[in-house]
């Protein structure tokens, strides 16, 4: 169950990254549609958020559940690759964006 929560963490996390590099796409005309562009931003940003930080709850999670320094360790690890990853495929859907 774990791994299947993490799985689909990841896969939200990704749809939302896409969904919202989309967003910034739109080109908003009006102040009316400023406002509705940046309101969807700040919506799909709370689940961006959310999943951030529940990947790597999930990770320490299905590695034990250590509370000593093992437990530190592997939520910082897995918080810098969680970044990590979001920064790379970001700019990935920012460039196919850009080019198509």
């Amino acid at each position: 169950m774990n791994i299947f929560l993490l799985v689909v963490a990841i896969v939200t996390l990704l749809t939302v990254l896409k969904r919202i590099t989309a967003i910034e796409k739109i080109n908003a005309g009006s102040i009316k549609k400023e406002i509705k562009k940046h309101t969807f931003l700040m919506l799909w940003g709370i689940i961006f958020v959310s999943c951030i930080l529940f990947i790597p709850y999930q990770i320490w999670v299905l590695t034990g559940s250590s509370n000593d320094w093992n437990g530190v360790y592997i939520i910082g690890a897995s918080v810098i690759a969680t970044i990590i990853m979001c920064f790379t495929f970001y700019s990935t859907f920012k460039i196919k964006k850009r080019f198509t």
